[in-house]
């Protein structure tokens, strides 16, 4: 049970870690899908009008577009945060491996 959990965490904290790298991706997704549902166009060259419901939502739809920018710096965070993690778990592992095997193979005096 203690083995399970430990992996448990160590998939939350690896999926966390990927959700941080690429949110701003699943944003511009979610952007996109709305400005094509309700025939509007978003850029970055400014907010263009897009009157859904009686409402104009361009501002809001290009402040989510241009957030999308901000996946510059959470993909390599991210990747760069998992490849660390991953990385120590490994010397981790190694470590625990070569003391198991080096205490398994020692003569008892």
């Amino acid at each position: 049970m203690k083995l399970r959990l430990i992996w448990i965490i160590h998939t939350l904290v690896i999926g966390s870690l990927l959700c941080f790298a690429f949110s701003p991706i699943v944003g511009l997704i979610v952007v996109g899908e709305i400005a094509d549902a309700n025939d509007c166009e978003v850029n970055e060259s400014g907010p263009q009008p897009c009157i859904v419901n009686g409402k104009d939502i361009g501002p809001e739809l290009y402040t989510w577009g241009v957030m999308g920018w901000m996946m510059f710096l959470t993909i390599p965070f991210g990747l760069g945060g998992t490849a660390i993690y991953l990385l120590i778990l490994l010397v981790i592992w190694l470590i625990r491996w070569v003391s198991r095997k080096s205490s398994a193979s020692s003569p008892m005096i």
